[in-house]
């Protein structure tokens, strides 16, 4: 991830409802099929915003600090899988705001 150049974060909602994955991508597109064959569960995009690659980068460690990894292991991303709640929704749903 390049800090320099735009910046995407993205929110993937797990197909079961009960996980949110936040992640920052430089080329979003890309980076949701390589999740898409790496995650061992289906997912669906929630939410996305892009903006200037720092701020978007400090975004994403805010809200991996704020709420509870979902404690996943052994697959491409599995650390930014976070416990869905409908507090982390509605931050998401405002971000575009």
């Amino acid at each position: 991830y390049d800090k320099s150049k735009t910046g995407t974060l993205y929110a993937l909602r797990s197909e079961c409802g009960r996980y949110v994955k936040v992640g920052i991508s430089n080329i979003p597109s890309r980076r949701h099929k390589e999740l898409e064959r790496s995650t061992p569960f289906k997912f669906n995009l929630v939410e996305q915003i892009s903006g200037d690659g720092a701020k978007i980068a400090e975004l994403e460690k805010y809200l991996h600090n704020k709420y509870e990894r979902a404690g996943f292991t052994g697959f491409d991303g599995c650390t930014e899988w976070l416990i869905c709640t409908p507090e982390l929704l509605e931050e998401l749903r405002n971000l575009g705001d």
